[in-house]
């Protein structure tokens, strides 16, 4: 009769063990990942890229300047040479704005252009500035930028 008591408390010991290990890696788990997201206040996020083709006469470059802003009406305007394009649903927003903020965090950029073309990518969330890449373009924002031109179809 003894030896059936132990085996059930040593049955349940490890049982809610386990649960507790499951239940803190999951806590801690979230805790870490939610670190990593900034905190975006949708009045105060903007995404833009400038490029240079470097097909221009210096006195007169040729720029083309892209921005994702959220103060230009609504959350997710689209800004083609200081010309109001569409807009985004808020969702989407986040997404370009959280996945350059990745981009920026982890210090991840390809370079794109071995020409006298340049591309300058500049995040702003809660007036900070952060500038990802380099001057010869960056092959992950790259793709973050074509997509942002096919979804308002420029």
């Amino acid at each position: 009769m003894r030896y059936n008591q132990h085996s059930f408390f040593i049955f349940f010991s490890i049982i809610t063990v386990l649960l507790l290990g499951i239940v803190g890696h999951l806590y801690l788990t979230n805790i870490a990942s939610e670190k990593d997201k900034p905190n975006i206040s949708w009045d105060e996020a903007s995404l833009k890229i400038t490029s240079n083709w470097g097909a221009c006469v210096p006195t007169f470059p040729c720029y083309e300047i892209y921005e994702l802003d959220s103060n230009a009406g609504s959350p997710g305007s689209v800004i083609y040479n200081n010309v109001l394009q569409g807009h985004l649903p808020i969702a989407q927003t986040m997404d370009f704005i959280k996945e350059s903020f990745g981009l920026y965090k982890n210090n991840k950029c390809t370079p794109v252009y071995i020409t006298k073309i340049t591309q300058d990518y500049e995040l702003i969330i809660d007036k900070k500035v952060y500038e990802i890449g380099n001057d010869q373009g960056c092959k992950e924002m790259q793709d973050i930028f074509n997509t942002l031109k096919g979804t308002v179809g420029v």
